[in-house]
């Protein structure tokens, strides 16, 4: 009991299963056999809590260096000359998005082909789109444009036919009965 306490200690101070076991002098695979017993529901328990801590720690660990920043230094040939401040964008956004999704997205990509909600929402413009196409192709003015449209173009092929037409029979030979 004493090595499995300062074993879940360990793992909570440090979240990695190969520190806190090498901490208590004993296998990685040693301490996972002793989890999948029966009767290590206990065990098991404070191991999965342990995680759970520490990626609480990670993630405090993480907002601090999207919120301050990360302290770099500064070299001028080979002497230290002071530090600059670093922010990682990807980290913000990864924060902004998994904390405030209806604000920075997160929603818009949960939305994606094949999930229920973003087919019916597919399915609604669609019907919507074809209700607006139909009504168009419905109106009176609607229909006379087209009737104006085809009837100029049909205008402009029967010249365009004609045209070509007057060659062809200029070619052909003349027979008299």
């Amino acid at each position: 009991p004493d090595v499995q306490r300062a074993f879940i200690a360990q793992l909570a101070a440090t979240g990695i299963v190969k520190d806190a076991a090498r901490h208590v002098g004993r296998s990685i695979e040693a301490l996972y056999k002793l989890r999948q017993r029966p009767g290590a529901e206990g065990f098991r328990q404070a191991w999965d809590a342990a995680l759970d801590r520490s990626m609480t720690r990670l993630e405090d660990t993480a907002l601090a260096r999207a919120l301050q920043g990360e302290e770099r230094p500064v070299f001028a040939r080979g002497e230290l000359i002071g530090t600059t401040r670093h922010f990682n964008d990807a980290l913000v956004m990864f924060f902004l998005r998994s904390r405030l999704p209806q604000r920075y997205g997160a929603i818009a990509q949960a939305l994606a082909p094949g999930d229920p909600a973003y087919e019916a929402l597919k399915a609604d413009l669609r019907a919507q789109w074809e209700e607006e196409v139909a009504e168009a192709r419905r109106s009176p003015e609607n229909r006379a444009a087209n009737e104006a449209f085809f009837t100029a173009l049909k205008a402009r092929w029967r010249r365009e036919w004609e045209s070509e037409a007057e060659p062809r029979a200029a070619a052909l030979p003349r027979t008299h009965p």
